[in-house]
């Protein structure tokens, strides 16, 4: 069974409230893609997992929502506020009934509050998730080295990572990210470097022979996933 949840978002840049809804559960779970995408038999809570303020565009998932004073008052260059930025490159989100383009601007969003590049990354891949949905091949190729640059950053910054898991799930996507893209020489480098991280935990070891099979008999689903 579908559950839709309505909150009430209070935007953080010009203070616009707004009614949105998300998923809260719904059916079985269906396949996981080998970009470890959760399909769902029931309604996909994707679409939902993103909001953007009908007042200045500001962009974002879960988080951040709410007064933030901070963020408010924030400069993205001299002179220029993160507010100023979001309303002129983005503006009213009605223009932005499509989920990919709602993703693409959190993850735009994202950047310019500094709210580092994992959570970039993963706006990007939903973005180009929800671009594949829709069958704009073209714009789920971009999104997705989009997603690619921004995860190696973090990679390269050690930004954002709380956990080995973290870091070994980020160096496995980058492995994905490059066999999708048609780099299969960077793909195994990401996946060697998955499985160094990997070691010999326990908990990861489906990850780390799921980065073996992606390297030797690639698929675009889990088998039994």
């Amino acid at each position: 069974m579908t559950t839709v949840i309505t909150q009430e978002l209070a935007c953080p840049l010009c203070g616009a409230t707004f009614t949105a809804t998300r998923i809260g559960s719904t059916n079985t779970a269906g396949p996981l893609t080998t970009d470890l995408r959760r399909h769902t038999a029931g309604t996909d809570p994707l679409p939902q997992g993103v909001h953007s303020c009908p007042g200045c565009g500001w962009s974002a998932g879960e988080a951040p929502w709410g007064e933030q004073p901070e963020l408010a008052r924030r400069e993205v260059a001299p002179g220029e506020r993160l507010a100023d930025r979001v309303a002129r490159e983005l503006g009213p989100a009605p223009a932005r009934g499509d989920a990919a383009e709602r993703y693409e601007a959190a993850a735009r969003c994202a950047a310019w509050a500094g709210l580092g590049p994992l959570r970039e990354g993963d706006h990007w891949l939903r973005a180009a998730w929800m671009h594949g949905d829709a069958g704009r091949p073209e714009r789920e190729a971009e999104c997705r080295r989009r997603a690619r640059d921004a995860y190696q950053a973090a990679v390269k910054g050690q930004e954002g990572f709380h956990s080995r898991r973290d870091l070994a799930v980020v160096g496995y996507l980058l492995g994905e990210l490059h066999r999708r893209l048609g780099d299969p020489g960077e793909a195994r480098r990401w996946f060697d470097q998955a499985l160094r991280w990997i070691g010999g935990e326990p908990a990861l070891a489906g990850l780390a022979a799921l980065a073996r099979r992606q390297m030797d008999d690639p698929g675009d689903f889990v088998e039994g996933g």
